[in-house]
């Protein structure tokens, strides 16, 4: 504790209206308590408390959980104006609040919580920085992940549908969701639609759509229904909804190519060559520089590790040591960098290795007697040491020479 009695801390949690903030010292003692607003005003209040109440000589450290969300706007508005502010995980502030023999849950228990965390995890809490950059990327990594999932719902109705109304309808096209496909469900809802409609006339309709269409694929299609096939109130209510869907369905993919485009003009701003290691494109490289900030947070590889949640934890009794793999830390983060393993472990169509390296490490875990999902685990220690060693020195990927050290 020697080594914070310099120090006072201001541990803050964040709410959509307001905040609430406690300052305490490296004993525990508290200065005061206070709830203000979350905007300018508010901030500049707090600011106005903490220099009322600092004992002289003293240098104010802040903790604010959810520094990419609710606590964004003090988290920026103070670094702004050079204080030191902590990132807190609210899994740290939670954990500390439950170790208490009353586990009593209010706003300034919270507070109090993150600012105990300042004080026994300081070395190990990322700092904050001005993030306008990396925030207009999460930005727009959340916004195509939204459109995307959105996009998948709408696909899985789709399905549902469909087999309602063309039982076979797989075997029309290679992707029932892609433009010409759309185009024909959309027109053609229904197989009494068909009605009068003969090869050519079909062909003639699908060649607008997809020039690689034959009119061997319109003759296919109409064998395959039965164009007298009754059109009940049903299926008059069921093409309603086809037809609401598509058209939803199609202005989200729109919407998922212009942010694709936007991504990639983003990631032209930064110095990253993330996208020269196999496995990473525009958009994982993204969800990595998003969720990572300037790189500068991280004094090793090992807090980037800890921070994705990919460092194990210790978890030893008695004469028993063991480690488990970690729950915590940021989960897209550590989604993107699992996706970059599954593929440098895959080979292609012809069976050779994406990464011979990355699966000669995996392989060589699983001979050591670990699963497969541990192996998997190890390979992504490893590749946070290199996409550490990519932003740290702005360099492109290069195959290490040897095989990975053991883990």
């Amino acid at each position: 504790m020697s080594e914070f009695k310099n120090l006072v801390f201001v541990g803050i949690d964040p709410h959509k209206a307001e905040h609430v903030a406690i300052m305490i010292d490296h004993w525990g003692e508290v200065f005061f308590e206070l709830t203000f607003p979350n905007q300018a005003s508010g901030f500049e209040t707090l600011l106005n408390h903490v220099n009322n109440h600092i004992p002289e000589g003293k240098t104010v450290v802040f903790g604010i959980e959810d520094t990419g969300g609710l606590g964004r706007s003090c988290a920026q508005w103070l670094t702004v104006r050079d204080k030191l502010v902590k990132g807190i995980n609210p899994i740290m502030s939670s954990n500390k609040r439950n170790r208490q023999p009353h586990r009593s849950k209010t706003d300034q228990i919270d507070a109090l919580a993150v600012a105990k965390v300042l004080i026994t995890d300081y070395n190990q809490l990322p700092t904050v920085t001005v993030d306008e950059y990396y925030h207009a990327l999460r930005q727009l990594a959340n916004r195509r992940e939204q459109l995307v999932k959105t996009s998948t719902r709408c696909k899985n109705q789709l399905h549902k549908l469909l087999h309602e109304l063309y039982p076979n309808y797989k075997d029309f096209f290679s992707d029932p969701f892609g433009l010409t496909a759309l185009a024909f469900w959309a027109n053609y809802s229904h197989p009494s639609m068909l009605q009068g409609v003969g090869i050519k006339r079909l062909a003639s309709f699908l060649k607008k759509h997809a020039r690689n269409m034959s009119t061997a694929k319109a003759e296919e299609i109409l064998s395959a229904v039965d164009k007298h096939q009754p059109l009940t109130i049903d299926d008059k209510m069921t093409i309603v909804v086809v037809k609401q869907i598509i058209e939803q369905l199609q202005q989200l993919q729109n919407h998922i190519v212009e942010m694709e485009q936007m991504i990639d003009e983003a990631l032209l701003q930064s110095n990253s060559k993330l996208q020269t290691m196999p496995g990473v494109g525009p958009v994982v490289e993204i969800t990595i520089l998003s969720r990572v900030g300037p790189i500068e947070k991280f004094s090793s590889a090992d807090k980037l590790a800890r921070h994705a949640g990919i460092a194990p934890v210790d978890n030893s009794s008695g004469g028993t040591k063991r480690q488990r793999r970690s729950k915590s830390g940021d989960r897209r983060l550590n989604a993107a960098i699992h996706r970059i393993a599954l593929n440098q472990i895959s080979v292609d169509r012809n069976g050779v290795p994406k990464c011979p390296v990355a699966l000669e490490y995996y392989e060589r875990k699983i001979s050591e007697g670990k699963t497969k999902l541990s192996a998997l685990t190890c390979l992504k220690r490893r590749l946070c040491d290199i996409i550490y060693a990519m932003l740290r020195d702005k360099t492109a990927y290069r195959e290490p020479d040897c095989r990975f050290p053991a883990a």
